[in-house]
């Protein structure tokens, strides 16, 4: 493996950071929700977490899976993304013969 790292191991971390700030939003549109309705004063800011937090879980699942698949089939199919070995050739002023 490269120093730089697998892309496919860079995607799924970013993913499940998503995941997780998804989760988190989640929790707190609960909370939000929790409230009674004296100390809710914007309904609509509930309503745009909700929305992000969903598409945030939609967003990292589907890619999940996308990847999951991507990395199956390059795998399967032999190819890497790493740099292929050089090959090494002798220097011409080596007189080993």
């Amino acid at each position: 493996m490269s120093k730089r790292g697998s892309t496919f191991a860079r995607i799924f971390i970013g993913l499940a950071i998503l995941f997780v700030v998804s989760l988190g939003l989640c929790g707190m549109n609960g909370m939000m929700e929790s409230l009674p309705s004296g100390l809710r004063n914007n309904e609509a800011l509930v309503t745009v977490v909700l929305i992000i937090e969903i598409g945030g879980m939609l967003v990292s699942v589907v890619g999940f899976f996308v990847t999951a698949i991507v990395w199956l089939i390059v795998r399967a199919s032999g190819r890497t993304t790493e740099d292929p070995p050089t090959s090494v050739t002798p220097r011409q002023d080596d007189k080993r013969d």
